[in-house]
């Protein structure tokens, strides 16, 4: 099998229940949008109120966000990343909060439906299928594809808390009780980055970090709050926080924008430039394994043949970060001319209502995302694309997660 690397965007969460951008951005703008997204999840009550007081108290950072008509928290983010770092970095604490407080193994109306009965859950959740589709590609079913790599830009943590249960479960079918692969939860379970840089097996990668944890437990620090345990399944220990919350706020979680991570000649940041994202010291702990998780996509990007971009919006601002990603196959290109690549799309928008004919539309999002590509990795080429399958120029379009997995995986 040759190299697929699939890289998911906020689209590849939207049917496990979890908001998307500019949902993500509605709901941080408002306190009253914020208190009625807290309410309406199944949370302990005090837990809600504590949260809703808190970011009542906070309303000073809302101005500039509702004011600036920001579509998303990472537009306003990447805006306000200069003269409003402290700004940027509570907007962090509550996006936390806001995918940690959703339960996706529950049943809820689905995003944007006003039907009770339209739910979402597990069963709807296309991590699932994907999950399955992933062991599928193996001949023992118990063991994942070292041919296929993950790379994904969302916070949310449903596909490893999904993912590393399926290979516990698997593996114990088979009487076999090894620990979990370090690159299986992205380094965040045991931050052993020289096994992330080093290991040739699958990997996902977790580009800009986590809301929550593996049950992570430092030698020297106490266990972090909002861990799988706390958010998936024993749910009744998110409710037990100090009151008011800032009196113990717990440490800022493992969430970093790839504009704090990737500068805008595609380099990492030093170790200096890591620690000043917080403006504190207490996560230079996650220094190694982050540089660690971007040189090890570099890597699969390098020996990819196929890349996939799942729910991927494709936004400017990730150029930097994709620079980053294909460098090591940009300093190839000349030489490497006879290896063109598969580049795959699933996404709503890939093909507009109405389109005519095989040429991407200016602006749509093929087109965005083939400029994007070209910008990280000038003189990029693309493979032809294959008899048979859907797509605009040379690159194959699905409209959705699942239609994706059945084509190409």
């Amino acid at each position: 099998m040759a190299k697929h690397v699939i890289i998911l965007g906020a689209g590849s969460s939207f049917t496990s229940g979890y908001p998307t951008n500019n949902r993500l951005g509605s709901i941080l703008s408002s306190s009253e949008r914020f208190e009625q997204y807290v309410q309406d999840q199944d949370a302990a009550p005090q837990l809600k109120e504590k949260l809703i007081r808190e970011f009542l108290n906070e309303e000073k950072w809302l101005d500039p966000f509702r004011e600036g008509a920001f579509g998303s928290a990472d537009e306003f983010s990447f805006v306000a990343r200069g003269k409003l770092k402290s700004v940027v970095q509570d907007l962090k604490w509550y996006i936390s909060w806001i995918f940690a407080l959703h339960n996706p193994e529950g049943s809820y109306p689905k995003p944007g439906s006003s039907d009770k009965q339209d739910t979402t859950g597990r069963e709807s959740s296309d991590y699932y299928p994907f999950i399955q589709k992933l062991f599928g590609a193996t001949a023992t079913f118990h063991d994942l594809p070292k041919e296929i790599a993950v790379l994904t830009y969302n916070y949310d943590a449903y596909f490893e808390y999904l993912l590393s249960k399926a290979y516990k479960a698997r593996k114990r079918t088979m009487g076999d009780e090894l620990p979990f692969p370090t690159a299986l939860l992205s380094g965040f379970d045991d931050l052993n980055a020289a096994t992330i840089r080093t290991e040739n097996n699958f990997c996902l990668l977790k580009l800009h970090g986590t809301s929550v944890l593996p049950a992570f437990d430092s030698r020297d620090q106490p266990p972090r709050i909002l861990t799988f345990d706390e958010v998936f399944e024993n749910r009744a220990k998110l409710a037990m926080l100090p009151d008011p919350l800032r009196v113990e706020r717990p440490k800022t979680f493992p969430i970093f924008f790839p504009w704090e991570l990737i500068t805008e000649q595609g380099e990492f940041v030093s170790k200096e430039q890591f620690r000043d994202v917080k403006h504190t010291v207490d996560n230079r702990e996650y220094y190694d394994i982050f540089r660690a998780i971007w040189e090890r996509g570099q890597r699969e990007v390098k020996e990819a043949e196929r890349i996939s971009f799942v729910g991927f919006s494709g936004h400017p601002f990730m150029e930097h970060g994709l620079r980053f990603l294909f460098k090591a196959r940009a300093r190839q290109i000349e030489e490497d001319t006879k290896r063109p690549l598969e580049v795959v799309t699933a996404n709503p928008d890939s093909v507009p209502k109405g389109h005519r004919g095989n040429a991407p539309p200016p602006g749509g999002h093929v087109n965005r995302l083939q400029k994007l590509l070209e910008a990280a990795c000038p003189g990029l080429p693309f493979a032809d694309l294959p008899p048979g399958k859907p797509g605009l120029g040379k690159v194959a379009c699905y409209p959705d997660f699942k239609s994706f997995l059945y084509a190409e995986l």
